[in-house]
């Protein structure tokens, strides 16, 4: 367990401060190496159709790195969604709403057995880290990603005090302060490593989609897939399952069999 609570306190410090370390032939602890990156843009360049010409873009910064983190090495995936508008007015015009599915599970090595061990705030409840099917991903009733209660529906977006950037040291959460440039954006990781006794898998498969806001509902259901028509969306995925015949973290193209079975109550 103590190991695990270092991997995570030390994730957090780094994860999203992904810069060139150099992933020497034998890793020290705090080095990084980046697997693969890209970089998706959609321009809203046929936008009278919709109406939605104060839309600019709608961007995706995906990237799969490892980091040498107590002697082992941890898997994640960070994507990144950011949206610009023609003006600050109008950025609450619009609002991102992200579906998805598979599961995050455990893999005890002396058992040869997998186990549902990581659950999720999930429309209001705490839910098992498993869904077979599609859903909307949002912690609370309202779908849109990030929304609270408490702070409203763009709670956790978040701006950059240097233009382009997301280096935590300059980014301002939008319910603390608005935004001076009319681009805001939204981050996720997530992590697979090994631990004493287990490896933690992932293996999510997920759409995000930008609508107007007025298109989404205040409170609905999280299988309430077809709610609007999305003026764009991305396709992404994490996916580092552990293979117990190599010792190998390894990508697969769908979600493992294991996030298709019906998980047990919670």
């Amino acid at each position: 367990m103590r190991k695990i609570f270092v991997i995570l306190c030390f994730i957090a410090l780094v994860v999203l401060s992904l810069n060139a370390f150099a992933y020497a032939a034998n890793p020290k602890n705090g080095d990084i190496v980046v697997l693969s990156k890209n970089r998706s843009v959609f321009l809203n360049l046929d936008c009278e159709e919709t109406q939605t010409c104060d839309l600019k873009a709608f961007a995706m910064n995906f990237e799969k790195y490892k980091i040498r983190v107590a002697d082992s090495d941890v898997y994640g995936t960070t994507t990144g969604f950011e949206f610009e508008t023609d003006s600050v007015e109008s950025l609450e015009k619009y609002a991102i709403v992200q579906f998805m599915r598979g599961c995050e599970f455990d893999y005890y090595i002396a058992e040869d057995k997998k186990y549902f061990g990581y659950s999720l705030r999930h429309f209001g409840e705490s839910a098992l880290f498993c869904f077979p099917d599609w859903v909307i991903d949002s912690a609370d009733t309202d779908p849109i990603y990030g929304s609270d209660p408490q702070f409203g529906r763009f709670a956790n977006y978040r701006w950059n005090r240097i233009p382009g950037s997301v280096d935590r040291k300059t980014e301002v959460w939008y319910f603390y302060e608005k935004p001076v440039l009319p681009r805001i954006y939204v981050m996720e990781s997530k992590l697979a490593f090994v631990s004493e006794n287990s490896v933690k898998n992932v293996s999510l498969e997920f759409k995000m989609c930008i609508y107007k806001t007025k298109d989404v509902p205040t409170e609905t259901t999280d299988s309430d897939l077809n709610f609007a028509t999305p003026i764009h969306c991305f396709n992404w995925s994490a996916s580092h399952v552990y293979n117990p015949a190599t010792g190998e973290f390894e990508t697969k193209s769908e979600i493992d069999p294991f996030c298709k079975e019906k998980p047990p109550p919670y």
